[in-house]
C-alpha cells in the first residue's frame, strides 16, 4: 500500500489507504536508498542463487519449485524511475504523494513471524546479535538499542530479535504516519493490535497476536476457521469491520456507538490499542520509537 500511495502511478486510482503490518517495501528516508536500488538487487539474487548452489541461471530455471521454495530470500521492490521515483520522506516533503487519508497499523507478536523472514534465518544467538541487529535496522546498534533489546545468552538474544523486529516493524508504521501528518492535507490512523485471538490446535505463522492476525477480525470472518472464537472475539470482529467500512467510505474509522480513534498527533497516546486492558499483551506500553531514528 506504501507503494501505491507513494508512486506516481496510482495517481487518482483510490480515496483512502489502509496498511495492516507492511512498510518494508520501500525506503522510508534517503538513508535507506543503497538497500533499495538495482546493485543491492542484483546482490542479492547472486546471493540466493549461491545459497541454491546454483552456478548460472540454467541451474535457477532447472530447479523444482519445492527446492526453490525451500530457500529463505526477502524480495523487495527497487526505486526504478518509474514506479518508485525516491524514498518516501523525499515523496511527502515534496507532497508528491497520493494525498489519501491513511489506516496504518501493527500487531503485538510480529516479530516471531517476520524476523526470520526478513533476516532470511532462524539462527537468533548470542555471537550474532549484533550483526543482525545491523541488518535489520541498516546501521550498527546504538549502545541504546543494545541495552534495549541485550542478548548475553542465545535465549535473550532469540527474545530480542524478536521484539527488535516487531517494534521496528512499529516504528515504520509510524513513521509514515508522521509524514502524512506533516506533509499532507488528508488525515492518518494508526492502531496497535493488541487482542490474542482464540487458538488454533496446531498454530504456526501468525500465531498468538502474530503477522496477520487481525485479518479475520477486520473482514469479519471467523467463521472461516474452526477455532473456539468467544463473545469476544465475535464482538471485536463486528467492531473492526464496522470500523474498517466506516474508514473506506468516509476516511475516518470512527462510529457514533464505538470508542472514539483519535487522529494521530504523533504521540503514542493517539495510537488506538485494539485489545482490552484485562488482557495482556508482550508489552503493556508501546516501544520508545526515538530509538530507531538513525
Amino acid at each position: 500500500m506504501a507503494i501505491l500511495v507513494a508512486s506516481p502511478l496510482g495517481k487518482g486510482l483510490f480515496q483512502r489507504a489502509i496498511a495492516e503490518s507492511g512498510n518494508d517495501a520501500l525506503p522510508l528516508a534517503p538513508s535507506e536508498n543503497a538497500h533499495f536500488d538495482r546493485a543491492a538487487a542484483e546482490a542479492k539474487g547472486m546471493a540466493f542463487a549461491k545459497a541454491a548452489a546454483a552456478h548460472h541461471l540454467s541451474d535457477l530455471r532447472a530447479m523444482s519449485l519445492e527446492t526453490l521454495a525451500k530457500q529463505p530470500w526477502s524480495p523487495v521492490p527497487i526505486v526504478d524511475g518509474h514506479v518508485l521515483h525516491e524514498d518516501l520522506t523525499t515523496t511527502y516533503q515534496n507532497h508528491r504523494q497520493n494525498d489519501v487519508p491513511i489506516l496504518v497499523g501493527w500487531n503485538a507478536e510480529e516479530g516471531k513471524d517476520l524476523a526470520p523472514e526478513i533476516l532470511g534465518t532462524r539462527d537468533f544467538t548470542a555471537a550474532n546479535h549484533r550483526d543482525l541487529m545491523a541488518r535489520l535496522l541498516g546501521h550498527a546498534p546504538t549502545d541504546a538499542l543494545l541495552k534495549t533489546y541485550p542478548g548475553a545468552n542465545d535465549a535473550q538474544a532469540r527474545a530480542a530479535i524478536n521484539q527488535l523486529t516487531n517494534d521496528w516493524w512499529g516504528w515504520r508504521m509510524q513513521y509514515w504516519a508522521n509524514l502524512q501528518r506533516r506533509n499532507s492535507h488528508s488525515k492518518s490512523y494508526v492502531y496497535f493490535f493488541a487482542h490474542r485471538p482464540a487458538e488454533l490446535p496446531d498454530c504456526g505463522y501468525g500465531c498468538g497476536i502474530g503477522h496477520g492476525a487481525e485479518i479475520q477480525y477486520v473482514f469479519d470472518h471467523l467463521d472461516w476457521e474452526q477455532r473456539p472464537w468467544t463473545a469476544e472475539d465475535r464482538q471485536l470482529a463486528t467492531e473492526l469491520s464496522d470500523r474498517w467500512v466506516a474508514f473506506a467510505a468516509t476516511g475516518d474509522p470512527n462510529r457514533t456507538s464505538l470508542p472514539v480513534w483519535p487522529v494521530f498527533d504523533g504521540s503514542n497516546a493517539s495510537i488506538f490499542r485494539i485489545g482490552g486492558d484485562k488482557e495482556r499483551p508482550p508489552y503493556e506500553r508501546l516501544p520508545d520509537f526515538d530509538l530507531f531514528v538513525p
